[in-house]
């Protein structure tokens, strides 16, 4: 991943930030800090990569070798962008699977059946969610979605780290 030209500007919170490359950064920094000046960071490739991940449907759909511009992924970033993102609370909702997330794939993916994992997070809230989207049921996805993440959460993530 290339360095980002509008990091190099430093001094977040008295943290130089200058030639560090997005994946370097905490995903805090990436999802809270980059996001304040959105604007000045659009033609960034990092930055576009970061503000475009669905954690845990890029995890799922990787462990299938399933592409980056899958059904699945497209509809569930889609979703989020086209639906989620309008919804009242649906920016503060997608702030914190930005934190939540990449923690729960982690965590599974340190574990020695994370594929069966995969898997089974696949058919149980992906297809489902998927299919919803796409006939128009925005509330049952994001019913699902939210059950998804709240499982995950507490089945992977030790209290200790929940935000």
């Amino acid at each position: 991943m290339g360095v980002c030209k509008h990091l190099q500007r430093g001094g977040f919170m008295k943290k130089s930030v200058c030639g560090v490359t997005k994946k370097e950064l905490s995903d805090y920094t990436v999802n809270n800090v980059c996001d304040t000046w959105r604007s000045d960071y659009a033609d960034c490739v990092d930055y576009k990569k970061a503000k475009s991940m669905c954690f845990i449907t890029t995890a799922v759909c990787e462990s299938s070798g399933k592409s980056d511009d899958c059904h699945e992924l497209t509809s569930m970033r889609a979703f989020r962008d086209n639906w989620l993102r309008k919804q009242s609370g649906g920016d503060t909702e997608i702030s914190e699977y930005y934190i939540i997330a990449p923690q729960i794939v982690e965590v599974i993916n340190a574990l020695s059946n994370a594929q069966e994992i995969y898997y089974n997070i696949y058919e149980k809230f992906i297809i489902p969610c998927v299919a919803f989207t796409n006939n128009g049921y925005d509330i049952a996805c994001h019913q699902m979605y939210r059950l998804m993440i709240d499982t995950l959460r507490q089945q992977y993530i030790p209290l200790a780290k929940v935000y």
